[in-house]
């Protein structure tokens, strides 16, 4: 199963946020309705998501992951988990602590000097953490 580099997210914040509608993916993940519409889409046809009828509000859909969703979700999260530490084998504690305060500096830089413009950070701090 092939999934492209868009729907990972969506996978894995489907995760942990239970309860979103696809208006809430756009705002979480800065992108536009039609690129997260398309998304849901292939995702619903690989079977990995399912629409499920909000009971507050009925014009509106709940996306959830399927039991197939879930398991790649777990398993993208597994070789996240095993990517990091690859990555971080044999590099002191204190380098790696000084790698993520310069990683927020720049992210800081970034929103300063682009005001105008949201940058997309959010998310990915969240998952550089795990």
């Amino acid at each position: 199963m092939k999934i492209h580099p868009r729907q990972g997210p969506i996978l894995l914040i489907l995760k942990h946020c239970k309860g979103l509608s696809q208006a809430d993916l756009v705002r979480m993940m800065k992108v536009s309705a039609a690129t997260i519409a398309v998304s849901i889409s292939r995702l619903e046809k690989m079977e990995l998501v399912k629409r499920k009828r909000n009971e507050l509000n009925q014009r509106a859909n709940i996306l959830a992951l399927t039991e197939a969703g879930e398991t790649v979700a777990q398993q993208m999260e597994m070789n996240f988990k095993a990517v990091s530490k690859a990555a971080i084998k044999n590099i002191d504690e204190k380098d790696i602590e000084l790698v993520g305060l310069l990683c927020s500096r720049m992210i800081d830089n970034m929103q300063s000097s682009f005001q105008h413009e949201e940058v997309k950070t959010d998310i990915c701090i969240k998952y550089s953490n795990t």
